[in-house]
């Protein structure tokens, strides 16, 4: 009877361990299961609000039991798509809970509603997790610091509902936009415009190549171009900047779809200005000219696109033209007695590099300075002393700084060494290699206002000096002296630099035919011939 007893007891005890062990690794998985993982991915433009600690939500209790948090988190203004994620553990529990459902309350930082989500669905009876995209376009009128969870069945005591919010992800969506390119195309001369403010065709990708290929003395220029919403007044043709409402660009721009846009260039006074002509028959034609897509009419700086749908690109194009400066010609060629001795041009002693009027090969058009005065080599013919020592009296066929002579250290290359007050273009053998053949003077393109070489600068502003009898500061700096000058030595050679693009006016830059001339001067072997695929100067030509 004992051994029964004894055995029964051993029996019970066993039990209760396996019962006690069986319960331990229930609640040890339970504590396991109960913390569910945010499965949304971090994507670009996406912001992620993490709800941990994962505190479940009830709607049969107090308010407090309906509400989580608040969470932490930065939401700028805008619009978003709203996705909500839910966790409750239906695998093993088996309950039916049909209102397992919650939203998000956002706040911003003074603790003020700035918008509520719409509730994420019953998270189903035979599924734990519940991810769900709640809203789409969600408005944020202002900035959220915080999220709180809340029961959207709240106060139902008919069940508990228990759910636990996980995370929710709030994807930006950007507002549909358009592109926007503009070209601006600068003529030498005002007549080259194309005259299409009375109406003309669309704006399109292929406006400005076309123009350029018809008109091969027009080039492209890097210009500022402003877009401004509809309802936007026009600031004025002559304006530069529109203000704070128009938005700058140089070449591209993206802007919102839908509505009409405004778009104008920021003008330059150095350029010829917009007439305004916005009446029939629009004949006011002398004027700048912009237009954009299918608003091709009037010659102002206001143009439309209208429609502007998302994902497209719409075209403008600006034409203007440099206002003409006046261009004077040296006092050697302008029939004018500058120095008031009575005598003009050829005739004047000081306008010959010998200083004799009757040697007509000596005669300097392009000499700057009708005065003749003496210097150390004494008088000269034709009533007059030599008024130009050796090294600037552009006198042999290698002009002045172009001669090795005229350098102290015999090399023509080094726009530094040239000593344009020596009187003896000889180099008398003194240096030793000293450079005996000529070459390339300039090789690089320069233009007033961009990134010249300034070396080339240099040589380019010795030139002018030597052989307009200037007194160009040699700083490298391609000012509007210096273009000045380009444009002088252009009227003087206009054969061979301007008639070849059909133009008659200067244009102040050092570009194909002028560098060609200048270098064929400096040095006559070379025999240069005019370039004959005449390529438009774009901004890309500086080198």
């Amino acid at each position: 009877m004992k051994n029964i007893k004894s055995k029964v007891l051993s029996f019970a005890i066993v039990l209760f361990l396996l019962l006690s062990f069986g319960s331990l690794n229930t609640s040890i998985a339970q504590a396991v299961e109960a913390q569910p993982v945010c499965t949304l991915e971090q994507i670009s433009g996406r912001t992620i609000v993490d709800l941990t600690p994962y505190n479940g939500l009830r709607s049969d209790s107090d308010e407090a039991a309906a509400t989580g948090g608040p969470f932490a988190t930065v939401l700028v203004a805008g619009t978003y798509d709203v996705t909500l994620q839910s966790y409750d553990n239906h695998t093993e529990k088996n309950q039916i809970q049909p209102n397992e459902q919650w939203y998000l309350i956002l706040k911003d930082i003074g603790d003020s509603t700035i918008a509520t989500t719409s509730a994420i669905s019953d998270l189903p009876d035979d599924i734990d997790n519940l991810t769900e995209i709640v809203d789409t376009n969600f408005v944020l009128t202002s900035s959220v610091t915080s999220a709180t969870t809340y029961h959207d069945a709240y106060p139902d005591s008919t069940s508990a509902n228990s759910i636990r919010p996980v995370c929710a992800a709030f994807d930006l969506v950007l507002p549909p936009t358009a592109t926007i390119e503009a070209v601006k195309i600068i003529c030498p001369t005002e007549d080259l415009l194309p005259n299409w403010g009375a109406g003309g065709e669309d704006i399109t990708s292929d406006t400005a190549s076309a123009f350029l290929e018809a008109n091969p003395t027009c080039y492209t220029e890097d210009w500022t171009f402003e877009w401004a919403p509809d309802s936007t007044v026009n600031p004025g043709n002559q304006t530069e900047t529109g203000g704070e409402d128009w938005t700058a660009f140089t070449s591209s721009a993206t802007v919102p779809a839908g509505a009409l846009i405004w778009v104008r260039e920021q003008f330059n006074s150095d350029y010829i200005s917009f007439s305004g002509d916005t009446t029939e028959p629009r004949d006011e034609d002398v004027s700048a000219e912009f237009y954009c897509s299918n608003d091709v009419l009037n010659y102002d700086n206001y143009d439309f696109i209208d429609p502007v749908e998302a994902d497209q690109t719409y075209y403008c194009v600006g034409f203007n033209a440099p206002i003409e400066q006046p261009t004077t010609n040296p006092q050697c060629s302008d029939d004018v007695d500058n120095d008031g001795d009575e005598l003009i041009d050829s005739a004047d002693p000081g306008c010959h590099s010998d200083g004799n009027a009757s040697d007509t090969e000596s005669y300097v058009p392009s000499d700057n300075d009708e005065t003749d005065e003496d210097d150390d080599g004494g008088g000269g013919g034709g009533g007059g002393s030599g008024s130009h020592t050796r090294c600037s009296d552009n006198d042999d066929g290698l002009v002045d700084s172009a001669d090795p002579g005229c350098h102290s250290d015999g090399n023509a290359s080094n726009a530094d060494s040239y000593v344009p007050s020596d009187s003896d273009e000889q180099n008398g053998g003194q240096v030793l290699g000293a450079q005996t053949s000529c070459g390339i003077y300039v090789d690089k393109y320069l233009r007033r206002g961009y990134k010249n070489d300034a070396e080339a600068v240099k040589k380019v502003q010795l030139f002018l000096n030597d052989y307009l009898k200037l007194k160009l500061e040699v700083d490298g700096i391609y000012g509007s002296k210096t273009e000045e000058a380009v444009r002088v030595f252009q009227i003087l050679h206009k054969d061979k630099i301007l008639t070849p693009w059909g133009v008659t006016a200067s244009t102040g830059i050092f570009y194909l035919t002028t560098q060609t001339e200048v270098n064929n001067i400096m040095c006559p072997d070379l025999n240069l011939q005019i370039p004959s695929n005449l390529i438009n100067f774009t901004a890309s030509m500086i080198n």
